[in-house]
């Protein structure tokens, strides 16, 4: 059983269990010490709305994080959006993958989340760093921000929040009930008493049972549904556009690296694809050329000439001239975006400055 894999297994290993408590006991102590006071927290003058969730991977904060920003770019609020740059190669204290104008970092250096923001929302300034109290005050100061959106921001808890939306994935909520190693829980479930909101992830689904579950364990605050729509497919790199029915019916090899690669096979399947093919990498899985031929060499063997991935996996292939890579297919990349179910205009208020109260009823 891979890594990954057991992390959703109902009955982890006993080394596993065991490793899981020790981490219990640092995040537990590291909970204690923000709470008595032993570590500071830094507030900022903007508003701040972050972005989380409970277990690794897999919920969609990066689709939440870009349609908040852009809401409240849209407000005429001066924005950026602050992110861990998780799995890039910076090291800088203060990395900027955009000033609003520009990409000024290459996905391998910046991580693929944060590259993928930058290019999603023109006109809004993307940083990286491990320290995000820092990061705020330099987009504050060298932006002009007025607000900001912290991505994976939940565990971040150094920056006081206005917002702090925990994200569940409607099918898989608290994943197997244990912490890391042994699951995929960052935190004691119990922790969601620090969310202001939930926001529900992929609810296509009735998600009733865990909406009553969450009035009876977390009241008092309000939870929103949501699911990931698909949006249009686009020639990479710079190509056509054609609508999400426009290869229904037609074999393609499917290939992507994210913690839930079964939410995209599901996805390619109800826009009606033949999936003649599908490779699951890990998650942020950073493809080499020795990878490229062994797709190339799997359409072969099906007898398929068009390949299909994620804006995520694309954008750690940007710049990269793929047929010279030995990968000489069609690619083309599914668009997804959050999509609010129900009241959208209560989520919106909910995340914006100045919010009344009827907008958090």
């Amino acid at each position: 059983m891979s890594f990954s894999s057991e992390l959703y297994a109902e009955r982890p290993s006993r080394f596993r269990r065991a490793l899981a408590s020790l981490y219990s006991a640092a995040v537990n102590r590291r909970l204690k010490r923000y709470r008595q006071g032993g570590l500071a927290v830094g507030r900022l003058n903007a508003w701040v709305v972050s972005v989380g969730n409970l277990t690794v991977g897999g919920t969609g904060k990066t689709p939440a994080a870009i349609y908040i920003a852009g809401h409240l770019q849209k407000q005429g609020l001066r924005m950026a959006v602050l992110s861990r740059g998780y799995k890039g190669r910076s090291r800088s204290p203060l990395g900027v993958v955009s000033d609003g104008e520009r990409l000024l970092m290459t996905p391998d250096v910046s991580g693929d989340e944060a590259y993928l923001m930058a290019r999603s929302l023109p006109g809004v300034p993307v940083l990286t760093g491990k320290d995000r109290l820092l990061l705020g005050q330099f987009a504050i100061d060298r932006f002009g921000a007025e607000a900001l959106v912290l991505d994976d921001g939940f565990q971040h808890l150094r920056v006081a929040r206005d917002v702090n939306l925990l994200l569940l994935d409607a099918s898989n909520p608290w994943g197997n009930g244990h912490l890391l190693p042994a699951g995929s829980l960052r935190e004691p479930r119990g922790e969601a008493t620090r969310a202001t909101a939930f926001l529900l992830t992929r609810t296509d689904e009735p998600s009733d049972e865990l909406e009553t579950e969450l009035a009876r364990d977390f009241s008092g605050r309000p939870v929103f549904r949501s699911r990931h729509r698909p949006t249009a497919f686009k020639e990479f790199p710079e190509g056509e556009t054609r609508p999400v029915d426009g290869f229904a019916g037609r074999p393609v090899l499917a290939f992507c690296g994210l913690a839930r690669p079964d939410f995209f096979m599901n996805t390619l399947d109800d826009l009606g694809l033949d999936v003649a093919g599908f490779v699951a990498w890990p998650d942020h899985f950073q493809a080499r050329s020795s990878d490229l031929r062994y797709l190339m060499a799997k359409a072969r063997s099906l007898g398929v000439d068009t390949a299909v991935t994620t804006a995520k996996d694309a954008v750690k292939l940007a710049g990269r001239d793929l047929a010279a890579e030995g990968f000489p297919l069609k690619l083309w990349v599914l668009e997804i975006a959050l999509e609010i179910v129900g009241p959208e205009e209560a989520f919106l208020a909910f995340v914006s400055p100045a919010r009344g109260p009827e907008a958090a009823a």
